[in-house]
């Protein structure tokens, strides 16, 4: 149920994150109550410096930023949150996720890279690879701070009129907020490009590693009922019909499963997979590469279309039947 409708659609502000993904979108809502923002963006100068400019365009500084709200816990969207929260004063929102990350920003990094580096190992990547992705990571994580005080929201709340919807895949406690006319999507849904759906660790010893892939498709699935409102994206241009551009994405996602599965008529590695399928992807984009293959491979998996093993401490998958 709505509380009550904010007085206009969100308000874009564009801000660069020296990054691949490009610029990242932080999202004005004008309240009787205040102004909102949705993310913040990556803690660099040049993003702040676009923050107060996009605020100052509409008569706004960040003094006058009541509310944070995160969508999910990448440091394009909360690098800078711990900066807005002190010269705002604003109180932040966001997952559990997000606030375990920003209540131990550096331990969690430190976590994060352990994972990742039994990855590559399991994956039989290529010596060295678990290196390049540490210190990629290491990038991300000096664009970013801590942040004590975070209040915790999820699937059911309501945060100033709008719903706040659980949508994980590209991120564990990715948050959407939908609005009467309106969904904050975050990266979860974008209209030119499909989200990677990134390798996230076991939840605990002994257990298998998800396929985001699968929990992604599964959020997605929900944007299909979200008809009549503009979806404003975490990068590039609104979406007019949210439902088409969640089922282009499906689609596109189904496509390429087949595509995985015909490759598997052999036994392959994860790296072995991800290199057949995205041959330029080195360095510090073999991470994204391998995340996608992972995906694909796990919701193999877990559709029992291939078989999973692990000899000598390597993954081999292989399609259990032929596939034309």
């Amino acid at each position: 149920m709505f509380l009550r409708d904010v007085l206009s659609m969100p308000w874009p502000i564009r801000l660069p994150t020296g990054l691949p993904v490009g610029d990242v979108n932080v999202y004005l809502l004008e309240t009787p109550d205040g102004a909102i923002l949705v993310d913040a963006g990556p803690r660099t100068e040049a993003a702040l410096a676009a923050l107060e400019e996009g605020l100052a365009q509409r008569g706004l500084s960040l003094r006058d930023v009541k509310q944070l709200w995160l969508t999910h816990a990448h440091v394009d969207h909360i690098g800078l949150a711990g900066e807005v929260a002190a010269l705002s004063g604003a109180r932040v929102f966001g997952s559990e996720e997000v606030r375990a990350w920003l209540s131990d920003w550096e331990g969690m990094w430190r976590a994060r890279k352990s994972a990742t580096a039994a990855f590559c190992r399991l994956s039989g990547a290529p010596r060295g690879t678990d290196g390049i992705i540490a210190s990629t990571f290491d990038r991300l994580a000096s664009i970013g701070c801590g942040l004590e005080g975070v209040s915790a929201i999820d699937e059911g709340d309501a945060v100033d009129g709008w719903n706040v919807v659980r949508v994980d895949g590209h991120a564990m406690g990715h948050l959407a907020f939908l609005g009467e006319h309106a969904v904050i999507t975050g990266d979860f849904l974008l209209q030119r490009i499909s989200s990677n759906a990134i390798v996230e660790p076991p939840e605990g010893p002994g257990e298998a590693w998800p396929s985001m892939l699968s929990i992604q498709i599964a959020s997605l699935s929900r944007a299909l009922g979200w008809q009549g409102r503009t979806g404003f994206g975490g990068h590039g241009p609104t979406m007019s019909d949210i439902p088409h551009a969640a089922g282009r994405h499906i689609a596109g996602a189904e496509r390429r499963q087949v595509a995985f599965l015909k490759d598997l008529a052999q036994p392959m590695t994860l790296w072995q997979a991800t290199r057949s399928r995205f041959p330029d992807a080195v360095g510090e984009r073999a991470f994204l590469a391998m995340s996608e293959t992972a995906g694909h491979l796990f919701r193999l998996r877990d559709r029992h279309l291939v078989r999973m093993d692990e000899t000598s401490g390597t993954w081999t998958f292989q399609a259990v039947a032929r596939v034309t």
